[in-house]
């Protein structure tokens, strides 16, 4: 079993090593969706604690890498972490253990974060605030 202190060291590393190599978190398209989406999710970056430029976390899922844990136990199995995946997003390991992963979510810092996404407000697939990508206005920081 590792340690806390092992783990985020080695997250820390893993957000420095990413960095440098300018790996980008694994986006999912509409057309990764459905039966080719266990493979496309195979090849998820290991990134630790850094949220590459040009993408917001929006949240983590603890999954169990180990291959042998049950629906009903703290992480999630993988099929269940694959029918929380949504398209127009990406994903990065964000922390490793022994036997779990615990996976970012992000999304485009952009206009539109989904297929969704109103021209402002709030996105109620994201819920998250869509951002204006326009000039900004007189008076407004």
């Amino acid at each position: 079993m590792m340690s806390g202190a092992t783990i985020a060291n080695l997250a820390r590393k893993a957000a420095r090593n990413s960095s440098r190599a300018g790996k980008s978190p694994l986006i999912v398209e509409a057309e990764d969706m459905g039966p080719r989406l266990a493979e496309h999710m195979q090849n998820i970056p290991f990134l630790g604690y850094r949220t590459p430029r040009g993408w917001r976390k929006v949240q983590t899922f603890f999954v169990d890498s180990s291959g042998s844990g049950e629906e009903g136990e703290g992480a999630l199995t993988f099929e269940q972490f694959l029918a929380v995946v949504r398209p127009d997003h990406a994903y990065s390991v964000y922390e490793a253990g022994q036997f779990q992963v615990v996976i970012a979510e992000f999304a485009p810092l952009s206009r539109q974060h989904c297929s969704t996404c109103p021209e402002g407000g709030r996105c109620p697939e994201c819920k998250a605030a869509t951002y204006n990508t326009g000039p900004r206005l007189p008076g407004k920081r």
